[in-house]
């Protein structure tokens, strides 16, 4: 039946009505369903009609009939089984990327996705580059991983017009120089001469352009 009939399983192997328990694509919840009555179990769309193409996994369905959706959130979605895909998300809140697993699993775990709108990406870096762009990449990442200060920043310099000097691109603590992470506009300088110069020219390099 599943070599010449697949199209009519149900119906050649005689289970028109306890269904094959094979998988079939609801195009209105974005999932895949099981080829059983409704009610008979969560993952129970009910019978399917004997045009309906049926997989006889819930992955396999996933990556044929909805392929714009991450397979590791719909397989999840699908079987209900889920405590997320470890992927990373947007936090637009925080500005930051977290990671799809529960609250409570972990500092850098934002919850566990449930809508399949939401989009995914196998790295903060990609996530960050993708959805944040105007944050930094850097910073974005280092946020979103939850980097420790000494960790965070090129330790480059750069201006700090409301300071009106040149700064640090870092947030150590022991650094007095260290003075926040630099925006993705900021123009970033080897050494703090070189910033004074090219920036604050008209300051004293050694008394007034750094802190």
């Amino acid at each position: 039946c599943k070599r010449y009939y697949d199209w009519v399983y149900s119906d050649c192997i005689g289970t028109a009505n306890t269904g094959s328990s094979r998988w079939f694509v609801n195009h209105q919840s974005s999932t895949c369903v099981q080829d059983c009555p409704k009610g008979s179990s969560d993952t129970c769309g009910g019978l399917a009609k004997s045009w309906i193409k049926l997989y006889d996994t819930a992955l396999e369905c996933c990556s044929v009939d909805l392929g714009w959706i991450s397979e590791q959130f719909c397989v999840a979605q699908s079987t209900g089984v889920s405590t997320g895909t470890n992927l990373w998300f947007v936090n637009w809140i925080k500005e930051a990327c977290v990671k799809d697993c529960e609250s409570s699993a972990g500092s850098n775990c934002g919850g566990v996705v449930t809508s399949s709108a939401t989009e995914t990406f196998e790295t903060a870096d990609s996530c960050c580059e993708n959805k944040l762009g105007w944050v930094g990449k850097d910073n974005c990442v280092a946020r979103s991983t939850g980097a420790t200060p000494s960790q965070r920043g090129s330790f480059m310099y750069y201006v700090d017009w409301a300071l009106m000097k040149c700064v640090k691109d870092c947030e150590d603590p022991s650094d007095p120089h260290c003075k926040g992470l630099a925006e993705k506009h900021d123009t970033l300088y080897a050494s703090a001469n070189t910033c004074c110069s090219e920036k604050l020219y008209w300051l004293d390099p050694a008394a007034s352009c750094v802190p």
